[in-house]
């Protein structure tokens, strides 16, 4: 009868192997959130900018339901940003964790950018995602002032205009309250088998 191969331990050189494999994955990935988030600022102000100014040659029907359909827009583009830099913010936490513990199989500090970066904790996402976040949103809300004049100009009936300046100031607070959340995000440890290895080596996951 053949013997049963039974399956070798890893060893702490395999373990360092397979986390370097992850960790050059993250930063790919990391590369990418970030070029997201960059993007995002050429894109909000030559394309919305665009449209609002040429908002006044439009017929009015037409115009009407721009300025009804921009603050959506608004809500989509901040949204989506706010996303960026919340799979950015779990990236860096989880690249904070794996140098972490390549540091502890190897011995030594190996790798220190992330774990021992100075401000890694000053701002959910890095430095980058906040100051791109607030300039969005700073954005968004000119923008929803601009399209609340707009609408003012273009109608003479008080009841129209409250009801979209209500509107406008309802989307600007889901707007802040959205980067409010943001702010105090917390990146969710894992809790699968990797923990114990993570314990076995004195690091708290």
């Amino acid at each position: 009868m053949n013997d049963v191969i039974r399956p070798q331990p890893l060893t702490d050189r395999d373990r360092i192997d397979l986390l370097l494999e992850e960790y050059r994955s993250l930063y790919s990935l990391l590369l990418f959130r970030l070029n997201a988030m960059e993007q995002r600022i050429p894109f909000a102000s030559s394309t919305l900018a665009t449209l609002l100014g040429g908002l006044p040659l439009l017929p009015i029907e037409v115009r009407t339901a721009a300025l009804v359909a921009i603050p959506f827009a608004l809500v989509w583009l901040l949204l989506t940003t706010l996303n960026h830099g919340r799979s950015k913010e779990d990236v860096l936490r989880r690249v904070d964790e794996i140098e972490r513990l390549i540091n502890r199989l190897a011995g030594e500090d190996l790798l220190v950018f992330q774990s021992q970066h100075r401000s890694r904790t000053d701002a959910v996402g890095g430095r980058t995602a906040m100051g791109t976040n607030m300039v969005i949103l700073t954005y968004c809300l000119l923008m929803l002032l601009g399209c609340d004049y707009l609408f003012r100009e273009q109608t003479t009936m008080v009841d129209a205009s409250a009801v979209y300046s209500g509107y406008v100031g309802f989307v600007a607070t889901v707007l802040i309250a959205a980067v409010w959340r943001f702010r105090v995000y917390r990146y969710q440890k894992s809790t699968n088998h990797r923990n114990a290895l993570f314990r076995s080596h004195g690091l708290p996951w």
